[in-house]
């Protein structure tokens, strides 16, 4: 339910009048010590417009909502209506106010999906004054008092700054926490998406190399500072700027090699081939991984496509790539589709530890599909790694809904590595363990 403006202060305006009607035109209402005002009896808040309040009479207000005869909705939007206004006056009393209603987090539709606000349907309504003068506000909830809440504060705060001014929170991502400042990033990167032009990313970008790479990585990089679609022409820039950055400044140079990957991730297996062609051998391994994991081909999956960039790591000896996890779980997407043909495909994959992962991840879901006549199948597989991984990978499929205890063990008599037989049968432990509890 979404009141209108005029909707909330007609409601402030009745609340009023009633509780006058009650309780002869007194309302008491008390703040915790440090706002900057006390509230003391007053008259009427009616006779007063709304912008000249001061925050005795905000905070009596703030007393009367509580206890009115409102639906939870409506509350809501009174109490936020009256915690932005409040703020601009008195931010600490407003968040004081905030803080002594509930803390549970609570769910926010976006679209059609949910976004978790940590702190509650409250304190993201004084956005505006938090964000005002980021500095004081910064130092105010870091102040006495909100120790208990700081974490929501400080998340709150975040959003509030980061979508005022990106480049400013940008600067400032040193003095967060590893899991904070990714959040803090992710506010950044959103916000700086929203602004027209393609010189806000120059802009963002010459903030964020300031960073060490310790801080900033490349892929941090990437995908806070990339534009979602690269202007005419983009793709010789970015090649150029592949060919003419020294691979020794290694975070520029897989930039560069990952922002070409990402705008050539739409062209035919060929015409990626071609783009390759003359590139610096360090440079195909982000370029194609930047291919392979594109939101397009992600939403749009093409086995084909998807099993022929992965062939070409595997002749450029991008080893690093091809063992990434992003890439196994890509072609295990890649499956889904056409689960038989990446199953084939797989077996011809070289046997080394970089492409165990991308192997079980090929064939997992063909044999999970097919658990009658994937023996048959497993057994056409050349003895040696792939066979008795392809064994593994059905012995974990008679697990969990099926639990077939006889097929789990005709497949493990089967596995001939030792390392490889352990690992399943300590995940059947673990597996079992789960199942008592």
């Amino acid at each position: 339910m979404k009141l209108l403006a005029s909707h909330v202060v007609m409601i402030i305006a009745g609340i009023f009048l009633a509780r006058e009607t009650r309780g002869g035109g007194t309302a008491e209402a008390t703040v915790t010590a440090g706002s900057k005002q006390t509230p003391t009896t007053n008259s009427s808040l009616t006779d007063r417009p709304r912008a000249k309040w001061r925050s005795r009479e905000y905070a009596q207000a703030w007393s009367a909502v509580r206890t009115a005869r409102l639906t939870k909705p409506e509350r809501i939007a009174v109490q936020r209506d009256l915690l932005k206004n409040w703020a601009e006056i008195d931010l600490h009393a407003a968040i004081e106010a905030a803080l002594a209603e509930s803390w549970v987090a609570e769910y926010k539709q976006m679209g059609s999906s949910a976004m978790l606000v940590p702190g509650g349907p409250l304190l993201d309504a004084m956005s505006e004054s938090l964000a005002e003068d980021p500095d004081a506000s910064w130092e105010m909830i870091h102040g006495e008092g909100f120790e208990l809440a700081i974490g929501m504060l400080v998340s709150v705060w975040i959003d509030a700054v980061g979508k005022s001014d990106p480049f400013y929170l940008a600067g400032k991502l040193e003095m967060f926490e590893p899991y904070v400042r990714q959040r803090a990033l992710t506010t950044c990167s959103n916000s700086v998406h929203q602004r027209p032009g393609y010189e806000v990313y120059d802009e963002f970008l010459k903030i964020l190399t300031h960073y060490p790479a310790e801080i900033m990585s490349a892929e941090d990089l990437f995908h806070a500072a990339t534009p979602r679609f690269f202007p005419e022409g983009a793709t010789e820039r970015l090649k150029a700027l592949v060919l003419n950055t020294d691979p020794v400044d290694e975070r520029m140079f897989r930039l560069h090699a990952l922002n070409l990957g990402k705008q050539i991730s739409g062209k035919s297996v060929g015409e990626i081939e071609a783009e390759l062609a003359g590139l610096p051998a360090a440079a195909i391994g982000d370029v194609l991984f930047a291919a392979v994991t594109d939101d397009g081909n992600y939403s749009f999956p093409k086995p084909e496509k998807t099993m022929a960039l992965i062939d070409f790591m595997i002749e450029g000896e991008a080893w690093g790539t091809v063992a990434r996890g992003e890439v196994a779980q890509q072609i295990d997407r890649m499956a889904s589709t056409d689960a038989q043909k990446v199953a084939v495909w797989a077996i011809s994959l070289p046997i080394r530890r970089e492409t165990g992962r991308l192997f079980e991840s090929s064939v997992g879901p063909y044999i999970r599909n097919n658990l009658e006549t994937a023996p048959d199948w497993i057994g056409q597989i050349p003895p040696g790694e792939w066979r008795d991984r392809a064994y593994v990978q059905y012995s974990q499929a008679t697990m969990g809904f099926h639990d077939d205890t006889t097929k789990w063990e005709w497949a493990m008599a089967r596995v001939s590595d030792p390392v490889l037989k352990a690992e399943a049968e300590s995940r059947r432990a673990a597996w079992e363990k789960l199942k008592k509890n």
